[in-house]
């Protein structure tokens, strides 16, 4: 797990507005021509206009630089930083005044950004002699985001990603309720395999992009001709389908208990387990002290020094819970 190694920055940036993928989430994208963001990281981001005092800290979702070329065309002679610019974008679930207002803005609308913060999903672990087993990214609800930016760079679609993965990845998302995800997973499509799991059933879950298509539910993941994936998709909770002994590593975001149950299990398996833990924060750089996550090693700071910890780091001394579920984060 590591830093950024290029300084932060504040930049008020346009966006190309909110568009809702589900239920209480949408996504955000913004022209960002400041320090290329790592998967895991995360901005603090408050609307030009706002009612609130503090930002909101959102995990990158996705990050595409420019190319060049186009970008400079598009851009303009007068507005040369522009030419520069990559695309950065966010899932976020409306929780309060200050998410209300980021769903509420329009294409062209300016929000201050200020990051790229935290740190960034450690790489996967070297291959060992005869080793075959690939990273499992584990999410649930909302927390899926952090870990479709981690999916595009394993998947080498991140320009400069500095990690691969040696043998692919499967990717495991969890929600309450079926509802129309594809968009809202996009990324996880590149994945070996990927497992679905709804908690209040399928619901009105049907896949929306041309050349995709649900497996049957229960049915293990399979690649269509063109090598579209079709999902694996169950009616439970998604740990009832992940099993931390097939895997090298396990990726995981999402709910507290689901965390420390992930972790409780990938310890019996010894199998490394990384998560990316949420805290209420103010300032985002560690100034305040308002993010405290207690680790084995004392108290540590979300923002300065996560968001990503070892499982074993923060629920070194808790069991597996019965609440394994994969609701909103």
């Amino acid at each position: 797990m590591s830093q950024n190694p290029r300084a932060r920055q504040s930049l008020l940036c346009k966006t190309t507005g909110a568009v809702f993928l589900a239920e209480g989430i949408f996504r955000l994208e913004f022209s960002w021509p400041g320090p290329a963001p790592g998967a895991g990281q995360f901005f603090m981001i408050k609307p030009e206009r706002s009612s609130v005092f503090l930002a909101r800290p959102v995990s990158v979702a996705g990050w595409k630089p420019a190319e060049s070329a186009e970008s400079a065309e598009s851009a303009g002679p007068e507005s040369p930083a522009a030419a520069a610019a990559g695309t950065i974008s966010f899932l976020v679930a409306v929780r309060g005044t200050g998410t209300v207002e980021l769903a509420q803005m329009k294409a062209g609308d300016r929000a201050k950004l200020t990051g790229p913060l935290g740190n960034t999903w450690p790489g996967v672990p070297a291959k060992r002699s005869g080793e075959t087993k690939p990273p499992a990214l584990v999410g649930g609800g909302i927390g899926v985001a952090p870990l479709l930016a981690l999916a595009r760079e394993l998947a080498g679609n991140a320009a400069g990603a500095e990690r691969e993965a040696p043998c692919g990845f499967d990717f495991f998302a969890g929600f309450r309720n079926g509802f129309a995800c594809d968009s809202l997973l996009e990324e996880a499509y590149a994945a070996r395999g990927l497992v679905l799991a709804f908690e209040g059933g399928l619901g009105g879950y049907a896949p929306r992009r041309r050349g995709w298509a649900a497996a049957r539910a229960g049915a293990a993941p399979k690649r269509r001709p063109g090598g579209r994936l079709s999902p694996s998709i169950h009616r439970g909770r998604i740990l009832d389908f992940v099993d931390p002994a097939d895997y090298s590593v396990v990726y995981a975001c999402g709910p507290e208990p689901m965390l420390r149950a992930l972790t409780a299990r990938c310890r019996a398996a010894a199998v490394p387990c990384y998560v990316s833990v949420e805290r209420r924060m103010a300032c985002g750089t560690g100034a305040c002290l308002g993010c405290t996550v207690e680790t084995g090693g004392g108290n540590k700071r979300c923002c300065a020094d996560g968001p990503v910890f070892s499982g074993e780091e923060i629920y070194a001394c808790t069991g597996e819970t019965a609440s394994t579920g994969g609701g909103d984060k």
